[in-house]
């Protein structure tokens, strides 16, 4: 049936087709970085349900990946990746500095507010 829905258009192709672009927007192994050893159980729950949601997504497009029906965009995030992945790898360096910092720094603090900037332009999202 949802097949049937989605190969008709209309609103629930849409649906999809957003979830979709989102999903592939998504990057797992980055949001791992930003967990602690303590979150492990909730990186790996995450991560098995987006893989549930991933593969009911591909079943109804019909799909071998995400996004394969609008591969400008597919690569677009593809090459995006490279620059995000170093934004965050040092924004969560910085925010590990700012835990074990006892007094507030404004400079450090800047810095981040910096770099949560620069990864929502990098995705044009909020981020």
């Amino acid at each position: 049936m949802c097949r049937a829905a989605y190969a008709s258009g209309g609103f629930f192709q849409a649906f999809i087709d957003n979830a979709q672009q989102e999903m592939a927007r998504a990057r797992l192994e980055v949001a791992g970085w930003y967990m602690k050893e303590s979150e492990s159980d909730l990186h790996e729950k995450l991560t098995a349900e987006f893989d549930r949601a991933r593969q009911a997504v591909l079943s109804i497009t019909g799909q071998a990946e995400l996004l394969d029906n609008n591969p400008v965009i597919q690569q677009s995030i593809r090459e995006r990746n490279e620059d995000t992945d170093v934004i965050n790898a040092l924004q969560v360096e910085l925010l590990e500095r700012w835990r074990q910092t006892p007094d507030e720094d404004d400079a450090l603090k800047t810095v981040i507010l910096l770099s949560v900037n620069a990864l929502a332009a990098a995705m044009q999202s909020t981020g």
